[in-house]
């Protein structure tokens, strides 16, 4: 196995804890609150950045 042509991408969690602080903060900075449509919205970016990091 090459584990060199695999890895994992980053957990949302990791992503918003490195770069926001909190998910409240992530939330804010795309201009989403905390609703449940505007967290599915959130998870959507989030799904986003792991797919392209």
């Amino acid at each position: 196995q090459n584990s060199e042509s695999f890895s994992m991408p980053d957990s949302k969690y990791k992503i918003i804890k490195d770069s926001w602080g909190s998910r409240s903060n992530f939330q804010a900075s795309y201009g989403l609150g905390t609703t449940p449509g505007d967290l599915e919205e959130g998870d959507r970016i989030l799904e986003a950045f792991q797919k392209y990091d």
